[in-house]
């Protein structure tokens, strides 16, 4: 097993710990083959858990919104929002770290990524890919690489 593998692999056991009903995703920062920090999506810390099953009709789901042509969770923190918040928390660094995570960003976490220094995302499978996101990534430097 590469590194690679390995870590993608820690990706996707983080993403267990996802509190929202209705994705997991797992992301982990990595700079010289060492983990720096790790993150899942879900409800803030001492907030209730993200529950949509009760309800049949995403429309009738408080906790959802209307994002273009789907339904994102108003409640959860997406996992790369919280290993970039987590880092900073515990005063880790990461510029010029590599983050891997199941699938690939949106823009606001691709936003966060390129401000705290992220040098690479190494994602696994497609999830909504905004257009803007490899626009911005490129000109910022970041490199999006799907493994």
């Amino acid at each position: 097993m590469d590194f690679d593998d390995y870590f993608m692999s820690i990706a996707h056991a983080v993403c267990a710990k996802g509190t929202c009903s209705r994705r997991k995703v797992g992301a982990v920062a990595v700079r010289d083959r060492r983990i720096l920090a790790t993150g899942y999506n879900g409800a803030l810390a001492k907030t209730a858990h993200c529950d949509h099953e009760q309800h049949q009709d995403p429309s009738q789901d408080p906790a959802l919104v209307r994002i273009g042509d789907r339904w994102s969770c108003a409640l959860a923190v997406h996992a790369e929002a919280n290993v970039v918040s987590y880092a900073a928390r515990a005063g880790i660094a990461l510029e010029g770290c590599s983050i891997y995570c199941n699938t690939y960003p949106c823009l606001n976490c691709t936003k966060l990524m390129i401000a705290a220094g992220v040098r690479d995302v190494v994602f696994q499978a497609d999830y909504a890919n905004d257009p803007l996101v490899e626009q911005i990534a490129a000109e910022a430097g970041l490199v999006l690489a799907r493994r």
